[in-house]
């Protein structure tokens, strides 16, 4: 399989849901957007006007994270929207990085959960060229 063709199947299989609205969250989208040519969805409890212009993503609303289940089970809903892909949740803020430690348990059954730090040197993406 050629390069080429790794990264156009990468577009259809991987869905990176990053958990924030901050710059951070869109160096991050735009980053795998340049380099794999993915769309992520940036979810948090509100949109900022950062969202409007960039196109390396998409934004999705999600509870307040001072409510970890309800997170959870938004999340998990999403993914069931798209049952043959595999979906990515990269915590950018603190507010969901705790939220997603606690109901780890719960993501992880159909979730990879990726660090920011380490998301492109030992994630799933990582491995495509």
């Amino acid at each position: 399989m050629s390069d080429r063709q790794a990264r156009e199947n990468a577009r259809e299989y991987f869905v990176p849901y990053i958990l924030g609205n901050t710059p951070t969250s869109h160096r991050i989208s735009a980053r795998i957007f340049y380099k794999y040519g993915i769309v992520s969805l940036i979810c948090d409890e509100g949109r900022s006007p950062l969202c409007a212009l960039d196109i390396t993503c998409k934004y999705l609303p999600l509870s307040p994270p001072s409510e970890p289940r309800i997170i959870a089970e938004q999340l998990l809903s999403l993914c069931e929207q798209q049952p043959y892909t595999l979906p990515i949740i990269i915590p950018v803020s603190p507010k969901y990085e705790k939220a997603v430690e606690s109901e780890r348990a719960a993501l992880e059954h159909k979730f990879v959960i990726a660090d920011k730090a380490t998301l492109f040197s030992s994630s799933p993406l990582a491995d495509i060229p």
